[in-house]
């Protein structure tokens, strides 16, 4: 069955783990951003060079403020949906 879109998630820091809310934090406090960014570039072009028309991102949180910033800043990136990406 092939359901007419693919799914890639791209691992933003680089297989280190969380286990517990302090050492989480600790991860999101150092996160590179904009390796973040180039990440998420490629995960695009390597979407769009296998196949993929239109691309787009989504993310919760610091996924949502993500989703934002490669709107902005990728250019190949067709659509977003930002779920609590600002809090204001």
């Amino acid at each position: 069955m092939n359901p007419g879109f693919k799914a890639l998630i791209p691992d933003l820091y680089h297989g280190n783990i969380g286990l517990d809310v302090a050492e989480a934090q600790h991860l999101m406090d150092v996160l590179d951003w904009q390796g973040v960014v180039k990440d998420i570039r490629a995960s695009v072009s390597w979407l769009k060079a296998n196949g993929s028309q239109k691309v787009g991102v989504t993310g919760f949180c610091m996924g949502g403020v993500l989703s934002i910033a490669s709107s902005v800043l990728i250019p190949e990136v067709d659509v977003v949906v930002a779920f609590y990406g600002v809090p204001f």
